[in-house]
């Protein structure tokens, strides 16, 4: 599924995106570029190259205009503490942005309340949030917990909490 993109954008550069981006550079089937957008001018692990503001990040975007884009959102604004706000609140330039690029996928990691700011935004896109990654992470949790419970028994407790 991931080989569908032309290009990855994770927002924010702090320990959940370096999460993120350490999985995504694993991904075998990712031949998409991917982009960390950013708030820092040097993300909190020092790495640059594929780091950028938001505000340095429009013109990359306006060249990219037609690229199918995997959007993950890294970042907590907007999540159950403050609903009403929103990182295009926070951020200006990444409306911009978004109108820019073909947005077809669009991962949330807030996973409370449903909907945040920027997903009814991007509502043209499959849109889903952190709830299933939460109850993965706790499944997996339990597992090690109770490390006698079976495969099988975890994959079907996953499917029935979903």
């Amino acid at each position: 599924m991931l080989s569908a993109f032309d290009l990855v954008l994770v927002l924010g550069s702090g320990a959940v995106s370096r999460l993120v981006l350490s999985t995504l550079q694993c991904e075998k089937d990712l031949d998409a570029n991917i982009h960390v957008l950013s708030r820092n001018k040097y993300p909190s692990n020092g790495s640059q190259g594929f780091f950028f503001l938001y505000e340095d990040y429009i013109d990359i975007a306006k060249k990219n205009a037609g690229a199918s884009v995997l959007l993950v959102n890294c970042t907590s604004v907007g999540d159950y503490t403050n609903p009403d706000m929103s990182i295009l609140k926070e951020v200006p330039p990444l409306k911009v942005i978004l109108d820019s690029l073909d947005i077809v996928f669009f991962f949330d990691v807030i996973h409370t309340p449903n909907q945040t700011v920027l997903s009814a935004y991007l509502s043209h896109a499959k849109c889903i949030n952190g709830k299933e990654m939460n109850l993965y992470q706790a499944v997996l949790g339990f597992s090690n917990v109770y490390p006698d419970y079976s495969l099988s028994y975890i994959e079907q407790m996953m499917s029935l909490v979903q």
